[in-house]
């Protein structure tokens, strides 16, 4: 989450593509909570959508909202594959407990 105010206040940058990166950052921080919390952070789904509508830019909405429908799918086809291990009788996915 740091690198938003890195790029913005400490590197000062200030080119057209700037909001392009700070959105895609938005959706890494998105895809890196909601794998790791799961189901806890569905209502995060919105936070990359909200700093995209920011910019008042058709592309950047686009963007956002593609991006976080592919993180959504990903995200959701991760915790299936951890639910089948942890279902299947392997423990936590074939390892062992020390």
């Amino acid at each position: 989450m740091w690198v938003p105010t890195i790029i913005v206040n400490i590197a000062k940058l200030d080119g057209v593509y700037v909001k392009y990166v700070l959105a895609v950052c938005a959706v890494i921080f998105v895809t890196i909570v909601t794998s790791t919390l799961g189901y806890h952070a569905v209502l995060l789904y919105t936070y990359a959508i909200a700093i995209g509508s920011l910019y008042f830019s058709k592309t950047i909405n686009v963007l956002t909202t593609i991006s976080n429908k592919i993180n959504h799918r990903l995200c959701g086809q991760w915790e299936k594959a951890l639910d089948i291990c942890k279902n299947s009788g392997l423990g936590e996915c074939g390892f062992s407990k020390l």
